[in-house]
């Protein structure tokens, strides 16, 4: 094993000029596939390649995924520190655990500090599966953590029929909860939108990702203003909530659907024997976390609020409400209704003199403004639409 770690580290010094000392222990060339059988074989554990395979040395494993951005001294860190603790957490050491002094030790030099180490050896443990963090230091075993499991459960969940459904669910208990205006979830079709004379949250399915342009953006302009075939009596009273792009949501629910499907099996004592008891006992909390997650995400997804506004070239004015956050203590409807009042779209209540300032013309001799025509002409646009007509004017007379 030696002498094959000593030929391939002089090839590739030779080759890529790496200013590292000849051997370290982060240099052992476990992709190649002698160097790796002669390891297994003096370690006596078999059983470790599919720890290597996947977190140290396979073409998709999680050290070469964390080391795709990595170059000059940090290049391969994680590869180098997932290879450290292979050798510092296996064989003839006493307590077969790679500490953080070690792993420092090992690959710190005058270009490579200790933080970067130690921030390496915590990102890929939080995504390895055969890498634990111990109280003291990490261990590699050819058990697999349950975040093997985790990710297993993932890849089996069906987007249509497990992960969607719940989304859906999340996102209308979070918009319903303690909300003062009416909220209509996930629109099938411009029907399902009612035209009433009061304001209405509409909660854009999550499948729909606002960017600012293309078919969401036509087909929210195209509801807003027409129901059906016919044209909206009070466009302005619905007030779009639609999420922002990415699968920061859909990652969260999937992460909490297989942390569910995983305590249930252990419930059952299906995955009990396969895994250590501190792996086990930190389940529920794990579970709780991702759900807390979930619910957190909801709010920094559904980040813009879309209304009718004739001002605006496309027709629509887009509020962004930032990447905010449940715990914030304010509930989204009340979120909601304090960017429109931040933005003065909103007001409790409407002044005698605004009122008198917008009275039509046609209607000034005889005094009488109909309720359902001045109703009208706030949830419509049209009174806006009048006022900054009457002062676009104003120079002019």
């Amino acid at each position: 094993m030696l002498a094959q770690w000593i030929s391939w580290a002089f090839k590739v010094h030779h080759r890529e000029q790496t200013p590292e000392p000849l051997l370290t222990l982060g240099s052992g060339p476990l992709h190649v596939p002698e160097f790796r059988s002669a390891v297994l074989g003096q370690l006596g554990e078999a059983r470790l390649g599919a720890a290597i395979e996947a977190d140290i040395a396979g073409d998709f494993s999680h050290s070469r995924a964390l080391d795709a951005d990595t170059k000059g001294p940090l290049k391969d860190i994680h590869r180098r520190v997932a290879t450290t603790i292979l050798f510092e957490s296996s064989g003839g050491q006493s307590s077969k655990i790679a500490h953080l002094p070690d792993l420092r030790f090992a690959l710190c030099n005058p270009e490579v500090d200790t933080t970067s180490v130690d921030n390496a050896a915590l990102a890929l443990e939080s995504r390895a599966f055969f890498i634990r963090k111990l109280s003291d230091g990490f261990q590699i075993q050819h058990q697999p953590t349950l975040k093997k499991v985790v990710n297993d459960r993932r890849a089996s969940l069906d987007l249509d029929k497990d992960v969607r459904p719940i989304m859906r669910k999340v996102v209308r208990e979070e918009f319903e909860r303690k909300a003062t205006l009416l909220v209509e979830p996930f629109p099938q079709d411009s029907t399902d939108i009612g035209n009433m004379p009061r304001l209405q949250i509409v909660l854009a399915d999550p499948t729909w990702e606002w960017s600012g342009n293309g078919p969401v953006r036509d087909q929210v302009r195209s509801w807003t203003l027409k129901r059906g075939e016919s044209d909206r009596d009070y466009p302005a009273s619905i007030v779009w909530c639609l999420k922002k792009p990415g699968r920061e949501l859909q990652e969260k629910t999937e992460l909490l659907l297989a942390w569910q499907q995983v305590h249930q099996d252990i419930g059952k004592g299906v995955l009990g024997a396969e895994f250590q008891p501190s792996d086990l006992q930190s389940v529920a909390q794990k579970l709780k976390d991702s759900r807390e997650d979930l619910y957190e995400e909801v709010a920094a997804s559904y980040r813009f609020v879309v209304i009718s506004d004739a001002q605006e070239p496309t027709g629509l004015k887009i509020i962004d409400l930032g990447a905010d956050h449940a715990s914030s203590g304010e509930t989204l409807c009340g979120r909601v209704i304090a960017s429109l009042k931040a933005t003065s779209l909103l007001n409790e209540s409407i002044g005698a003199g605004y009122i008198d300032r917008s009275w039509p013309v046609a209607l000034r001799e005889s005094g009488a403004w109909p309720l359902a025509g001045l109703r009208k002409c706030f949830l419509g646009g049209s009174l806006q639409d009048r006022r900054h007509r009457s002062r676009s004017r104003a120079p002019a007379i």
